[in-house]
């Protein structure tokens, strides 16, 4: 989904009555400080330097949407590639909240939609360094 699609869908969402969370951003909380969470090299979709669902060559640092955390290559070897890498949100770098402009110990993102919005968000801003979401802005 493209922002202009996320954004309409927070907004639908919002129109229902239904306050926003953070999964909204596909917000993703380390268990274990792991300096490699939520990064290619450390999914279950990520063999050899290829993404299985892309079906393309990618970088252990790179991350998008569809990251599962578990044993690398665990899914890689019966997946086939069946979306593209816009569609899964590609970014070839580190999206984490410690190297994103609204890190910090709470999202500078979140609180601001939770202060100018009350009504549409309940976000909870608290982050870790190591965590990350489709808002990364570098």
């Amino acid at each position: 989904m493209n922002f202009d699609g996320k954004r309409r869908a927070i907004a639908d969402r919002a129109r229902r009555g239904k306050k926003v969370d953070r999964s909204a951003f596909l917000y993703l909380e380390p268990e274990d400080g792991d300096p490699d969470f939520a990064q290619c090299g450390d999914c279950a979709l990520y063999l050899a330097g290829e993404c299985a669902i892309m079906g393309i060559a990618v970088e252990k640092g790179w991350s998008c949407g569809f990251f599962i955390p578990d044993e690398p290559g665990r899914i890689a070897k019966t997946a086939r590639a069946n979306v593209t890498p816009e569609e899964a949100g590609l970014y070839k770098g580190r999206v984490r909240c410690e190297n994103c402009r609204y890190g910090g110990a709470t999202c500078a993102l979140y609180d601001k939609l939770n202060a100018e919005l009350p009504g549409d968000f309940a976000l909870d801003a608290k982050i870790s360094p190591k965590g990350c979401c489709n808002a990364f802005t570098p």
